[in-house]
């Protein structure tokens, strides 16, 4: 007997559940993503690399208060989603959705303040006296768009809820929209009113805030599965629980942010090409963790719902079934780029621009080989995180990028910046064919970075694949 049977949902139920979670989810995050890439891409076209290495510095920044909101927003929808397969729920999801507003704007006033005051001095921390001048844009920038981190916060809360609430395709309307917005409004600025990096932030805050009264619109609907009447007093024991059942997602999306924040510091200690090229491959890359993201959505509605429902059969095949799928679009998508690599950096880069352009085209068609390892970790989360798996998740988190990623890079990027490794191995390839392949090898930096990347990548899908497979999160009792 399949899991189709033990479980009861058809094969018909089953794809139209996902479609209707997975695609609006894919989309909204994508069209999220896209409101960045525009403005590099517009950037990156019209004012140089340097801009649009500044301007993904500070998205860097943004997205890693972004992803925090979003963490928390998803701990709320993991509430929601297994409300939803019970009776008489609509109370309590709409309690949930009120309060997980209320955690998201402490969160963004907190974080958003935080970040405005210290982020000049993290920027002149991280990287080398050579992107001085992309320091100083990268805070122009910000000084911009953070003053409004409690309005992005409250949006993505807004959002999360809607999805754990299975009404997926609102919260990708509202986010098409804002994103044709922000695409006109960073053309007339930065295109037309020549106002550079200042513009793409203008750009940005306006766009959210009307992002942002559409969703909080949207819950006074009769339509709307979710229904918000008054702004009553906070429920602090409800706002706890939201914030235990967030606490992996909003760990882990801070500190993988951060981790990319990390890499472009290391980035840097190669040269400005190398970090424009490393930004334009990681900004390409981006689009990866769309495909993740809608299927982990997808997956942490899904699984929640049946959890809540009893029915672990159907958590299994909802939390397996998304995990595959996942993989299979990952790896088109990975093809996609590996053979359109010049092209898709194009977007980014001036042709003039070479050797800019051959560092993003090659750190692009070398971390199209991590996506078959990033999809399989990734793709585990929903069911981990809404079965309360949490602390794997932390732990993995913490270790992969901050015990491997980062420092093995740096020290291997130093090393090889220095002459040191070369001068250490090159001489075990002295005088055979492999020489010249090993002399460019041992004195690039970006091999440094690649054996970072693939060391915590590789460690992190152990680690989740034994927490699957040992189904435990099956029995949480979130």
């Amino acid at each position: 007997m399949n899991l189709y049977e033990k479980s009861g949902i058809s094969k018909k139920t089953y794809y139209s559940e996902v479609k209707s979670l997975a695609i609006p989810a894919f989309s909204e995050k994508l069209l999220l993503t896209l409101v960045g890439l525009i403005s590099s891409v517009i950037l990156g076209r019209v004012t140089g690399s340097e801009a649009m290495s500044a301007a993904s510095a500070a998205t860097t920044i943004t997205e890693i208060l972004q992803v925090v909101y979003l963490g928390f927003g998803f701990g709320a929808s993991i509430l929601i989603a297994r409300e939803a397969g019970r009776e008489n729920s609509k109370s309590r999801v709409n309690e949930i959705t009120l309060n997980s507003i209320y955690l998201n704007a402490a969160m963004g006033l907190l974080f958003g303040t935080l970040c405005l005051i210290f982020s000049e001095s993290v920027l002149k921390l991280l990287f080398s006296k050579k992107a001085e001048n992309v320091i100083i844009l990268a805070t122009d920038y910000l000084r911009t768009v953070l003053p409004i981190s409690l309005i992005a916060s409250v949006d993505a809360s807004v959002s999360s809820c809607l999805r754990g609430a299975h009404d997926a395709k609102t919260p990708f309307i509202i986010t098409a929209g804002v994103n044709v917005l922000n695409a006109i409004l960073c053309v007339v600025f930065i295109g037309f009113m020549d106002m550079g990096i200042r513009g793409a932030a203008v750009s940005y805050v306006i766009s959210t805030v009307v992002g942002c009264l559409f969703r909080l619109a949207f819950l006074k609907m009769k339509r709307s599965p979710i229904h918000i009447e008054t702004f009553h007093k906070p429920n602090f024991p409800m706002m706890k629980r939201i914030a235990n059942a967030a606490t992996s997602s909003a760990t882990q999306s801070f500190l993988t942010n951060l981790a990319f924040l990390g890499m472009q510091a290391v980035t840097s200690l190669i040269g400005t090409a190398a970090l424009a090229g490393y930004q334009v491959a990681n900004n390409i890359l981006k689009l990866t963790y769309c495909i993740t993201y809608g299927f982990e959505s997808a997956q942490a509605t899904l699984v929640g719902n049946n959890l809540g429902k009893k029915n672990e059969d159907g958590a299994r095949l909802y939390a397996y079934g998304l995990l595959h799928t996942a993989e299979i679009f990952c790896f088109v998508w990975a093809v996609i780029m590996f053979v359109f690599a010049r092209p898709l950096c194009l977007l980014f880069i001036n042709s003039s621009e070479a050797e800019t352009l051959n560092r993003a085209v090659v750190i692009l068609r070398i971390l199209c080989f991590s996506v078959p390892i990033t999809t399989y970790f990734q793709g585990c989360q929903g069911a981990l995180k809404t079965g309360g798996e949490t602390a794997a998740i932390i732990i993995s988190t913490v270790l992969g990028p901050w015990a491997i990623k980062v420092p093995l890079s740096y020290f291997l990027v130093k090393a090889i910046v220095d002459g040191r490794l070369f001068a250490a191995l090159g001489p075990v390839f002295s005088g055979t064919a492999l020489y010249p392949l090993a002399q460019a090898v041992l004195t690039d930096g970006i091999t440094g970075m690649m054996v970072g990347f693939f060391v915590d990548y590789a460690a992190r899908s152990i680690v989740y694949a034994i927490r699957l497979h040992k189904e435990r999160w099956l029995t949480s009792m979130l």
